[in-house]
């Protein structure tokens, strides 16, 4: 900077001897020897100082990639951002969760073309979850073809009701275990019409239950009343402490809410699915409709169950309702047949997308519906809110209105990427006449 302040100095100075010299003469019938000499040495310094980026700090750099996370770039063939957040929740604990969403296009040159997506998230918390995963849904190009997969493992103490929506309504039931799960999923799907798909789809899901702490029969007993649990039991040689204050060696008994079945299983299901998309981008829609039917059997020689098959729809469609405000509707149901489905395979009621504010998986049965209607708005630049409504019941052979559950809350969203939003959700529950809820803290909308 020193040297291009003397450079121009050294113009003006020159200007003024020339101007004072020759007085009468036209600025063009200046020479031109320094002055072009020094001009030309200007415009380079000044070329230098433009491409000259400052140093900027972690905080500077931090503060530009959220400020320009929202903003469209089209020269990225591949447009990845990747979040690191604190979170906390009553089962969970505090955390940290991070989640990542990549955009791309097979065929850049076809705009009508969906855009692709991928997402990658891991979390770990202070109660000992740890989870890793990806999942991603990819339009090929002529959209000819439709390729979904799913790749997720978690290990997380966790909390197990048993089966049927009698147990999950009591608290006393309460299994205590530490859930290790994986699961595979990988859809190919054929474009039979604009916007209809059908293909084969395959999955393995293997979940084992470990260190269980099984709910003490007498306390279960002392609230349900022994005709009414159904369960067998199992008993355990354990040492109790006498109301004298001694120890003695004796047979404590518990109910195994697993009824009997394994408590480790793996099954390979194999299906076909049909998929009807016109949404205008799968992470966050504002038009469109969704429609998916799910048929997949797990035959006899591929897992340690027994034969079993389930059958799952999926129907979501949104519209625009005024400026900014988009509202969308859910409906799920899925249904499992079998002479006895295990406990980690039947319908689950509760998680990030369905029923939110309900523990996962609290409530299960052979057959699930759940439906849910949300408003979106958005408010203020990159910041919108949203409120939704909704019920859901599992039941084995017959829906009860008694056994309905409702959900409800509200949201804030964030545009990290465009079209993109970061949720922070609390739903509202009511379990066994009692009102209480959950935070959910979470990257792109439930549905």
């Amino acid at each position: 900077m020193r040297r291009l302040f003397i450079l121009i100095a050294s113009v003006l100075l020159v200007s003024g001897i020339v101007r004072a010299q020759q007085p009468k003469v036209e600025m063009d019938s200046i020479p031109a020897d320094s002055l072009a000499t020094l001009l030309s040495e200007i415009e380079q310094e000044m070329s230098k100082a433009e491409q000259k980026t400052p140093r900027k700090g972690f905080g500077p750099w931090l503060a530009n990639y959220f400020r320009n996370g929202n903003k469209n770039n089209d020269k990225k063939a591949f447009n990845y951002r990747l979040i690191l957040g604190p979170h906390y929740s009553s089962t969970e604990g505090f955390g940290i969760g991070i989640c990542g969403t990549g955009i791309y296009s097979w065929d850049r040159s076809d705009k009508s073309l969906p855009l692709s997506n991928v997402i990658t998230f891991g979390d770990f918390t202070t109660k000992g979850l740890v989870r890793v995963g990806i999942r991603g849904t990819n339009f090929l190009p002529g959209k000819r073809f439709k390729w979904e997969y799913v790749l997720d493992g978690c290990t997380f103490p966790t909390d197990y009701y048993g089966m049927g929506f009698d147990h999950g309504d009591q608290d006393v039931m309460k299994t205590e275990f530490r859930r290790n799960r994986f699961i595979f999923e990988n859809f190919f799907l054929f474009r039979l019409k604009d916007n209809l798909y059908l293909g084969p789809h395959i999955s393995y899901d293997w979940l084992g239950a470990a260190k269980v702490k099984l709910p003490l029969k007498e306390a279960v007993d002392n609230v349900r009343g022994e005709e009414n649990v159904g369960l067998p039991v199992e008993s355990h040689m354990e040492q109790v402490t006498l109301e004298d204050g001694t120890a003695e060696e004796r047979m404590v008994d518990y109910y195994d809410t697993f009824a009997g079945q394994k408590r480790k299983t793996g099954a390979l299901s194999l299906g076909a699915t049909l998929t009807y998309d016109s949404r205008d981008f799968t992470l966050n829609a504002s038009r469109g409709m969704y429609l998916q039917l799910d048929q997949t059997v797990s035959p006899a020689c591929f897992s340690n169950m027994g034969l079993f098959a389930t059958t799952e729809f999926t129907f979501d469609i949104y519209r625009k309702a005024w400026k900014g405000a988009i509202i969308a509707y859910d409906l799920h149901g899925q249904f499992v047949w079998g002479d006895q489905p295990y406990w980690n395979f039947m319908s689950e009621l509760g998680n990030a997308k369905r029923m939110r504010g309900y523990y996962e998986a609290r409530y299960r049965d052979r057959h699930l519906v759940e439906t849910q209607i949300e408003l979106r708005q958005r408010i203020w630049r990159r910041w919108g809110m949203v409120v939704w409504g909704g019920c859901g019941e599992v039941f084995d052979k017959k829906f009860s209105k008694d056994a309905l559950l409702p959900t409800f809350g509200l949201g804030a969203r964030w545009e990290f990427i465009k079209n993109v939003n970061i949720r922070l959700d609390y739903g509202f529950t009511k379990i066994n006449g009692k009102l209480g809820g959950g935070v959910l803290f979470s990257m792109n909308e439930s549905f």
